[in-house]
């Protein structure tokens, strides 16, 4: 009965269930994927300001998928796949800067940054160019969290890429980590094409900034 349920029974019910049912729906995964980078970009950590809703919603996910007891397509697990391991971060802004950029100091950056970006550690790069409060490079650094999340998600639902169950850590180098996070040759192959389209969304942005730079010297 009612009287028979203890109070973190009755929170569960409350707070988790609904918060679980609203986090597998897309405009739930869109709002994620949207605020995040925008919050980085003004230099507010957005996977921290999200950390403690997904602890309620896709962290549970991820343990449900690891377990075999449910198949679910968003999970934190499934955004490290799609986004923050996937070097559209780190590995395809630092290739992008490094093959279109004229600015010597921009790629010394670049340069300083590929050994930390190899293990998708993107401070160096989101501070160091800056990309943060950098108005030329919020489209493609909002794209880069966009376009390779929704791109998994629907290679996801039409079969080619498996739901992700498995536990990486999301420090493991892109494209390995793709083989990992999937069990699937097709997950490594889903990486390296993200890295490439990202590079050149980037392209005419770091041109455009190369030269708003150059007039201001």
């Amino acid at each position: 009965g009612v009287f028979d349920t203890s109070l973190p029974e009755a929170l569960l019910w409350l707070l988790q269930k609904p918060a679980l049912a609203v986090a597998a729906t897309p405009l739930f995964a869109v709002v994620a994927i949207v605020s995040t980078p925008i919050l980085q970009w003004f230099g507010i950590h957005g996977t921290s300001v999200w950390g403690p809703i997904f602890g309620l919603t896709w962290n549970i996910n991820d343990n449900e998928n690891i377990m075999g007891t449910a198949q679910h397509l968003y999970s934190t697990l499934f955004m490290n796949f799609t986004v923050v391991s996937s070097g559209a971060l780190t590995l395809a802004p630092i290739i992008a800067i490094i093959i279109f950029s004229k600015r010597a100091d921009n790629k010394k950056i670049a340069k300083l940054a590929i050994a930390p970006g190899i293990f998708n550690v993107s401070e160096p790069v989101t501070y160091g160019l800056p990309i943060v409060l950098n108005p030329i490079l919020f489209i493609p650094y909002l794209l880069s969290w966009v376009i390779p999340f929704f791109l998994g998600q629907l290679l996801t639902e039409i079969g080619l890429i498996p739901i992700i169950t498995n536990n990486v850590p999301w420090t493991v180098p892109p494209i390995l980590s793709g083989l990992l996070y999937s069990g699937t040759i097709m997950g490594a192959l889903y990486q390296a094409l993200v890295i490439v389209i990202v590079v050149i969304l980037y392209m005419p942005f770091v041109r455009v900034a190369n030269n708003l730079a150059n007039k201001l010297d």
